[in-house]
C-alpha cells in the first residue's frame, strides 16, 4: 500500500491487466546412451550434428560397440527430420578408463620424495594398499604405485597401515613394491573412453620476460636488480648468463619489490652476474593434439588442437599450469555445469604429483622439447548392461547418472534410448516420462522381430506416456569393409521419430498427430510390410513405418497410437497436446501463488486462462465452432468450498475438446439413376 504523507505528486506503476500465458516448446528432446567422448551423466544441449560432433564425436564402429553404436545415427537422424534441441547424457561403465601419462620436470633442488612399501598384495579391482608406515602421507595426496606399468591414484582415507584410494587398482602390484610421492605433471583426458588414447602432447620452453640486469650482483647476493619486472611474479623461474646454446644460472624469485625493481631470489648467487647480464623467465608451453585414425581410409588426422602458453610449475604463479589448464576432479574438487573442473583445456585435465611444500621448494622450469601420448583409456563396452543406461537416483542432481540426469531438464518433453529394447531399459524410460508428467516416451522395436514378437513386446507395456515404432531402418554402412561394395545396415527408429515429432510440430503444431509423415535420409526399412500386417498391428496400438514407394510416396510414419489401453488416450496426438496444455498453464500461472484468494483473484485466473486456450483453439488444436464449444474454465464457488479456501487452496476447472486424428477415411458410395452419389463419413 503506497504512503502520502508530504505534498507533492506521486507517479505510480500498476498492473494493467492479467499476465498471458505463453506456450510451452513441445520439440526439446533428450537422448541417453555411448558416444565416442564427451562428459559423462550430464545432460548437453546439441543443436545440430555438426554440434554433436564437436561435443560427443562421431559414429561408432557397430564390430566394437555391439549393441551401443546407435545413439550418433539416432541423433543424425532426429536432426536431418526437422529436430532442433536435444540433450545428449553420455554413459558408459564404471569400469571405463580414463588416458593418462605423465610429463617429468626435474627439479634442481634435492627434494625428499615421501616413498612406502607395500605390506601386501595390492589386487586389481581394489581401492585401497597396505603399506608399511602412513608417515608423511595425507588425503588428497597422489601417489604412485608400481615401477614397471606404474598407476597414478590419490588417497582419499587413511586408517593406518592401510589406505584408501579414488578408485579400484587396474593392475596387480606385488607385495613390496614401492609407492612413491609423485615427481612429475599427471595428464589425464578431460572424459573417460578410449578417445583419450588419442591425445598427444607436445612440450616446448618459452619466456614470458626478457631483459637484463640493471646492476651487477656479486657471489653470495640474493637480490637482483633488473631493468624490467613486467611478467615477473612471486614463482617466477629467471635465467642470467645464458646463450642461444648455453644454459645460464636459475634461480627462483620469492618477492618483488616493484619500486626498486628488485627481486629476491631463492638461493644466492653463484657466479657473479655483471651489469647488462641477459635475464630471461623460464616457462614452458604444451600443445594438445586429438589425432584419430580415419578407418576408411587408415589414414591419421588431428581433430581437434590445442596450446597452453608461457605455463609455470610455482603454483604460486598466476600461469600454475595447474590453474590454466584445469585440475584433474577429485573428491572435494569443486565442478561445472558440465561436471568437469574449470580450466582452458578443452582436452585434458592435469595435476602435480609433489606435495604442496615441495611444490614451493622445487626449481622446475620446463619439461623440454619433448613429445607424449596417453595410454590407458577404455570405455569397456563389454560390460554396458541394462543399469548403465537406467543409472542411478540422487538428491544431488549432479550426482545422478544415466537416464535420470535427464530430470535436471525441465523443458524436455521427449525422451528416448536408441537401440536399446530389453524391459528393464524400456520400464525405465516410460516409468520416468509417467513421473516427469509432462514428458513423452518413444520406444523401439527389437531388431529383427516377426509379426508375433513385436505384439509380444507391445504386450508389456499400458502408458499413456509411450509410442511403439516398428520396424528398424536401413542406413548405409558407415564402416565398410570395402567401400566399393558398401552395403547397409539397421538403426533403430526412435531417433528419427523424435526428429518428425518436432517436424510436425513447428509446421503443424502439437495437436497435428506425428503420422503420415516422410522419413527422411534412410535407404529403406527392415522389412516391407503391406496392409494387411497393419491390419494386425495397429489395433495393438504398435505404429508401423511403411514402404510406399510403389505409390511414389517415399517411406512413411503410418500410425499415432500410444501404448495406452485407455480409448481417451489412444493417440500421440491428443497425449502431448494435453502436455503442452497443462505445462504451459503450469509455467504460466506461477505468479497466482500466494496472491489474495478472492473474487478478483479468481476472474484473472480464469480470464488469462480463457486467452491461452482461446489461441489453442484459433490454432485448430480444439473441437468446436466457436471456444465455447471448444472449451470450458470455471472458478468460483463451485469449484471450491470454503474449507478449501480456507486451506489455501485455489482450484481452477478447465475442459477441452481435443482434435483427433482422421485415422480411417471412409467414403460411401452408392448409385442412383441420375449419375453417382458421394458421401463422406
Amino acid at each position: 500500500m503506497p504512503e502520502y504523507l508530504a505534498p507533492g505528486v506521486y507517479v505510480e506503476e500498476v498492473d494493467t491487466g492479467s499476465k498471458p500465458i505463453e506456450g510451452v516448446s513441445t520439440t526439446t528432446s533428450g537422448m541417453v546412451g555411448v558416444t565416442e567422448w564427451g562428459p559423462l551423466n550430464i545432460p548437453t544441449l546439441v543443436t545440430g550434428f555438426a554440434d554433436f560432433q564437436r561435443q560427443f564425436g562421431g559414429y561408432l564402429n557397430y564390430r566394437q560397440y555391439q549393441e551401443s553404436w546407435y545413439l550418433p545415427h539416432a541423433v543424425e537422424g532426429f536432426f536431418q527430420n526437422g529436430g532442433k534441441r536435444v540433450y545428449i547424457v553420455r554413459v558408459l561403465p564404471d569400469t571405463a578408463t580414463v588416458a593418462e601419462t605423465t610429463i617429468p620436470l626435474a627439479s634442481t633442488v634435492s627434494l625428499t620424495l615421501g616413498s612406502w612399501t607395500l605390506t601386501a598384495e595390492g589386487s586389481a579391482g581394489s581401492n585401497t594398499l597396505t603399506l608399511n608406515n602412513t608417515d608423511n602421507l595425507s588425503v588428497g595426496q597422489w601417489i604412485q604405485v608400481g615401477g614397471t606399468v606404474p598407476e597414478y591414484v590419490y588417497v582419499t582415507e587413511i586408517d593406518s597401515p592401510t589406505v584408501t584410494l579414488n578408485r579400484p587398482l587396474r593392475e596387480t602390484h606385488a607385495n613390496g613394491s614401492t609407492v612413491g610421492e609423485v615427481s612429475a605433471i599427471i595428464v589425464q583426458a578431460i572424459d573417460p573412453g578410449a578417445w583419450g588414447n588419442g591425445l598427444q602432447i607436445t612440450t616446448a620452453p618459452s619466456s614470458l620476460t626478457v631483459t637484463r640486469a640493471d646492476a651487477a650482483a656479486a657471489v653470495g647476493d640474493t637480490e637482483l636488480i633488473l631493468r624490467s619486472i613486467v611478467g615477473l611474479e612471486v614463482g617466477s623461474i629467471i635465467e642470467v648468463n645464458y646463450t642461444e646454446t648455453t644454459a645460464g644460472q636459475v634461480y627462483k624469485i620469492t618477492a618483488i619489490n616493484s619500486t626498486t625493481r628488485t627481486v629476491t631470489i631463492s638461493s644466492a648467487v653463484s657466479a657473479a652476474i655483471a651489469l647488462n647480464a641477459p635475464v630471461r623467465s623460464r616457462e614452458f608451453s604444451l600443445r594438445v593434439d586429438l589425432v584419430q585414425i580415419n578407418p576408411l581410409t587408415l589414414r591419421s588426422r588431428t581433430i581437434a588442437s590445442e596450446t597452453h602458453r608461457n605455463l609455470s610449475a610455482d603454483p604460486r604463479h598466476s600461469r600454475y599450469f595447474v590453474k590454466i589448464i584445469g585440475t584433474i576432479r577429485t573428491a572435494d574438487t569443486p565442478i561445472g555445469a558440465d561436471g568437469r573442473t574449470d580450466g582452458e583445456s578443452n582436452l585434458i585435465r592435469v595435476v602435480d604429483g609433489l606435495t604442496t611444500s615441495n611444490q614451493e621448494i622445487a626449481l622446475r622450469f620446463d619439461p623440454g622439447i619433448n613429445s607424449f601420448s596417453l595410454t590407458g583409456g577404455n570405455d569397456d563396452e563389454g560390460n554396458i548392461v541394462d543399469d548403465t543406461y537406467i543409472g542411478q537416483d540422487n538428491v544431488n542432481p549432479q550426482d545422478r547418472s544415466g537416464l535420470f540426469a535427464l530430470k535436471n531438464i525441465a523443458e524436455i518433453s521427449i525422451a528416448s534410448i536408441p537401440g536399446r529394447t530389453s524391459i528393464n531399459v524400456q520400464s525405465a524410460l516410460v516409468t520416468h516420462c509417467e513421473l516427469m508428467k509432462y514428458r513423452f516416451a518413444v520406444l523401439d522395436s527389437q531388431q529383427g522381430d516377426r509379426i508375433a514378437e513385436v505384439q509380444e513386446q507391445r504386450g508389456l507395456y499400458d502408458t499413456k506416456y509411450a509410442a511403439l515404432y516398428y520396424p528398424w531402418l536401413r542406413i548405409p554402412d558407415p564402416f565398410p569393409d570395402n567401400p566399393q561394395l558398401r552395403g547397409t545396415v539397421l538403426i533403430p527408429p526412435s531417433g528419427h521419430t523424435m526428429g518428425i515429432y518436432a517436424r510436425s510440430d513447428i509446421e503443424r503444431g502439437v495437436h497435428k498427430a506425428p503420422a503420415n509423415e516422410v522419413i527422411r535420409n534412410i535407404s529403406d526399412l527392415e522389412f516391407k510390410l503391406m496392409k494387411e500386417e497393419q491390419d494386425i498391428l495397429n489395433p495393438r496400438n504398435i505404429n508401423v513405418l511403411r514402404n510406399f514407394r510403389d505409390d511414389n510416396r517415399g517411406l512413411r510414419v503410418w500410425g499415432a497410437r500410444t501404448l495406452s489401453s485407455d480409448p481417451d488416450w489412444k493417440y500421440v496426438n491428443v497425449r502431448r497436446l494435453f502436455i503442452f496444455i497443462e505445462r504451459s498453464i503450469d509455467v504460466g500461472t506461477q505468479w497466482v501463488v500466494f496472491e489474495p484468494n478472492d473474487e478478483p483473484l479468481w476472474q484473472r485466473v480464469k480470464r488469462v486462462v480463457t486467452a491461452f486456450l482461446t489461441n489453442v483453439w484459433r490454432d485448430g488444436a480444439l473441437m468446436g465452432r466457436t471456444a465455447e464449444e471448444a472449451f470450458f474454465v470455471k472458478c468460483d464457488r463451485t469449484t471450491m468450498t470454503q474449507a478449501d479456501i480456507d486451506n489455501g487452496r485455489l482450484i481452477i476447472l478447465v475442459g477441452i475438446a481435443p482434435v483427433k486424428p482422421a485415422e480411417f477415411v471412409i467414403f460411401r458410395i452408392g448409385q442412383w439413376t441420375g449419375g453417382a452419389s458421394v458421401e463422406e463419413g
